[in-house]
């Protein structure tokens, strides 16, 4: 399944709270387009910003690393060689783990 058949979005307090991050910091993320796909419902004031879970997921597994030295491209000061874990390119890792919080995630009815 290239996605998983589920309709509901998170606002920006429920997907900070998932990712246990600050509101101020996902909005900032947002701004400098660094941070999840997002969706903006609605036009003017009224606009809303909300995120899908499955999309959480996989920014979530694009940035997970190793090591302290993974984003700064720096090695250990004893030279060692600083091994890293890929991630699974494949969308189909990041949707079977989607599927498995969709699961558990609960429902507003």
């Amino acid at each position: 399944m290239d996605e998983p058949d589920d309709p509901r979005f998170l606002t920006t307090d429920q997907a900070a709270k998932l990712l246990t991050l600050s509101k101020r910091t996902l909005e900032r993320l947002r701004v400098d387009g660094t941070g999840p796909a997002y969706y903006k419902l609605g036009r003017g004031k009224r606009t809303r910003v909300v995120y899908r879970l499955v999309d959480l997921i996989k920014w979530i597994a694009q940035h997970t690393s190793t090591s302290e030295y993974d984003d700064a491209g720096q090695t250990p000061d004893n030279d060692r060689e600083v091994q890293k874990q890929s991630v699974p390119e494949s969308d189909t890792a990041d949707d079977e783990g989607a599927e498995a919080v969709l699961e558990s995630w609960p429902t507003n009815g």
